[in-house]
């Protein structure tokens, strides 16, 4: 009976060990996978937050690239409006000197005329 009690004994004790190395490695697993789960969790998370900031940056881009080729069209626009305005008013300034000049030439011919009427006269009144 005591060689049975102490074999028992024994094999509760070894049962016991089993159990709480069983319970320990099984801890030890269940922790490993958390950690595995927490870090890829955390890599997911950082792949999502970079998508984002990467797609973010392609719109933001994109509006900026719109806003550049508008404000360029409304520079050339500008300028184009700028230089047809530039061109008319220096159209008009030389038909008004040409009106200028030919009223001199008119004014200077109806003098000429008037000049040589009245030397001609003169010669007339002379003879």
């Amino acid at each position: 009976q005591s060689e049975l009690d102490a074999a028992v004994s024994g094999k509760e004790a070894a049962v016991k060990q089993a159990a709480s190395d069983a319970r320990a490695e099984a801890r030890a697993e269940a922790e490993a996978a958390v950690r595995r789960l927490e870090a890829e969790h955390h890599s997911a998370k950082e792949a999502a937050v970079a998508s984002a900031v990467t797609a973010a940056r392609a719109e933001l881009q994109s509006e900026l690239d719109a806003a550049v080729s508008g404000k360029e069209a409304a520079v050339k626009q500008a300028a184009s409006d700028a230089r047809a305005e530039a061109r008319a008013e220096a159209e008009a300034a030389v038909r008004r000197l040409e009106a200028e000049h030919h009223s001199a030439k008119e004014a200077a011919v109806a003098s000429a005329v008037t000049a040589a009427r009245a030397e001609l006269q003169s010669e007339l009144d002379a003879a």
